[in-house]
């Protein structure tokens, strides 16, 4: 486990371009570790602050907080093994789980090809692999629980669901799953059953309100209430997206499932798709942890596709359990005769091709798009004045500190993104600057930058 984390998280961890939510998230946490918890008050707290405790250690900000990922996508690692290995009493396929989170992409944007974007999101200092993370550590405990019935894990997994919903409110999804575990063994009296759903409930809460209290101290319940108050309002409003060159002022149902299609590729999608379901049917795991993993799969499914809030990173709550129930289908199909192995060899070659893909790239790839612009415009023999960005002005500036960066033409410089300029009314920028015929224009990953003439 620690070769496959030396191969798929480490290399390259710093080149690719910050994301918008990173620069976010990483000043926001060195604010609460300087004492300033009044930022960024639509999250809970805990993953922003493991952001700020990390920037303490690590002198580059970028790396510091993409290192916390790194180590929740360990976690998601370890946890896979434990649960699969414990599903199927075969440490082997514990070991292939591991592999395959390892390898496998969950990326933010598309190549425009079948095989993906060869991407990590547990490599980005965002909340969801945190959360995740957090959750899928709660599944492990409560899986150790059905076997030993000591209360420590008990707890250990309410405490741990709470702290992923207060790492991100999402990994609180993963309730229903948990609470399926103590109807799964084999004393299910009633007041058995109340009494452990009560302990779990205890747990959540105290695991929950611990960040908040450790951060807001007495204001922690008050800070509690302006969570929830603002992500149900940002949830009401919703988020315009564009899928497939359309755009919609709040995204449909089935967009996660339509993310995942453009971003991890057709043919990842569709082999993780099926593999999944014969996992699901299989006769050849433990009925119990296949039963909370479906639960761990479904429930966050729907109710993020219920929201007119989805974005592409959404999905990352269900794809650990996901690639789980792959590996357990991945083992029936193995057991199925000559055509069942032929199918599962079909399969794990998919797997390995893009694992190796996702590997190479990320630990080969130079830097991204507005790192890259940054390095760009500090190559130029005379340093720009004045930049319009129509994209994310603050990514830029976080890469280029120096730029001043101006609302509206005339700039020395203008940076267009289209990832944005699909979703946003640009005017006749592009035709101005072509029809001013004093900039020349560089593609730079996935943006046009035009440069005056005389820079």
């Amino acid at each position: 486990m620690a070769l496959l984390t030396a191969l798929a998280y480490l290399p390259g961890l710093g080149s690719a371009s910050a994301l918008p939510d990173e620069v976010v998230y990483l000043r926001v946490g060195a604010a609460l570790v300087a004492g300033d918890a009044t930022l960024n008050a639509e999250h809970p707290p805990l993953a922003k602050l493991l952001f700020g405790l990390a920037q303490e250690v690590v002198p580059d900000p970028l790396l510091a907080v993409r290192l916390v990922a790194v180590l929740a996508g360990v976690a998601i690692l370890v946890g896979l093994h434990l649960l699969v290995a414990r599903a199927t009493g075969e440490r082997h396929w514990g070991l292939a789980a591991a592999a395959a989170w390892a390898g496998l992409p969950h990326a933010l944007r598309a190549l425009d090809q079948p095989l993906g974007g060869f991407d990590k999101l547990d490599r980005y200092g965002m909340l969801d692999p945190v959360a995740t993370a957090i959750a899928v550590l709660a599944l492990v405990a409560a899986a150790r629980w059905t076997d030993d019935r000591r209360l420590r894990w008990l707890v250990g997994a309410g405490a741990l669901l709470g702290l992923a919903g207060a790492a991100k409110l999402p990994g609180l999804l993963f309730a229903p799953a948990l609470g399926l575990v103590p109807l799964l063994v084999e004393d299910r009296r009633p007041r058995t059953v109340v009494l452990r759903w009560a302990v779990l409930g205890v747990a959540v809460v105290v695991g929950f309100l611990l960040p908040f209290t450790v951060v807001f101290g007495g204001d922690a319940i008050e800070a509690l209430v302006r969570t929830f108050s603002l992500q149900a309002d940002h949830r009401a409003l919703g988020h315009p997206v564009v899928i497939r060159a359309r755009a919609y002022d709040a995204a449909p149902w089935w967009a996660p499932w339509a993310y995942q299609w453009r971003d991890d590729g057709s043919v990842l999608t569709v082999v993780l798709t099926v593999s999944a379901i014969v996992g699901v049917v299989s006769t050849r795991a433990r009925e119990d942890l296949r039963t909370v993993l479906v639960a761990a799969v479904v429930f966050p499914a729907i109710v993020v596709a219920a929201g007119a809030l989805v974005l592409p990173h959404y999905r990352f709550l269900w794809l650990p359990q996901t690639v789980a129930l792959a590996v357990l289908g991945i083992r029936a199909l193995a057991g199925r005769g000559t055509l069942g192995r032929g199918a599962a060899t079909v399969v794990v070659g998919v797997l390995v091709v893009v694992s190796a893909l996702t590997v190479t790239h990320t630990a080969t790839r130079g830097s991204t798009d507005y790192r890259a612009v940054a390095e760009l415009l500090r190559d130029l023999d005379r340093r720009p004045a004045t930049v319009l960005v129509h994209g994310y002005p603050r990514v830029l500036l976080f890469h280029a500190p120096h730029l001043e960066v101006v609302p509206e033409l005339p700039a020395d410089v203008v940076v267009l993104d289209p990832k944005v300029t699909g979703r946003r009314d640009i005017g006749d920028l592009e035709g101005r600057l072509r029809a001013d015929g004093g900039y020349r224009v560089v593609e730079v990953d996935r943006l046009d930058v035009w440069i005056a003439e005389d820079r």
